[in-house]
């Protein structure tokens, strides 16, 4: 989740307006706010660069686990432990679902679907990366995840 423009604002920072910005300022949620409510339509989960899952108000539909497809609409108001297969039950749920990630596909991409995103940024890179610590053995210490080779 892009908690940037949360934090701009707590820091009295502005926002770029030259870009698409992801994230939603969410202070009033945070500081539990009289009335606040999310901002977001709908929650989208990604593994990797693939779309598995979307959860708009109770319900949740599952269209991906790991490299398998998969048909699964859960309503998280009474079951919110994913026990209960709704899909052939609600159709129009599951249309309206599939509507947002087609959405969410055109805008962010789904690679398991083999769709570019309109609005992907490149990932950034820096010239001649260096860790921020560097291992020795005579002195060891548990890996960072910047430690590793392949961080970009």
């Amino acid at each position: 989740m892009d908690f940037f423009p949360t934090l701009a604002g707590i820091g009295g920072a502005a926002v770029p307006t030259d870009r698409i910005i992801d994230g939603k300022d969410i202070r009033p949620l945070v500081f539990a706010a009289e009335g606040a409510a999310s901002e977001h339509e709908a929650f989208f989960y990604y593994k990797r660069n693939s779309i598995e899952a979307v959860r708009s108000g109770r319900w949740k539909l599952h269209i991906r686990k790991d490299d398998e497809e998969v048909r699964g609409l859960y309503d998280l108001a009474a079951d919110v432990a994913e026990s209960a297969n709704l899909y052939a039950e609600h159709p129009e749920v599951v249309r309206e679902l599939m509507g947002k990630i087609e959405a969410c596909r055109r805008d962010l991409g789904d690679e398991a679907a083999g769709v570019q995103g309109e609005n992907v940024r490149p990932v950034g890179r820096v010239d001649h990366p260096d860790t921020l610590t560097h291992l020795d053995p005579e002195h060891p210490y548990m890996v960072a995840l910047y430690d590793l080779k392949e961080r970009g």
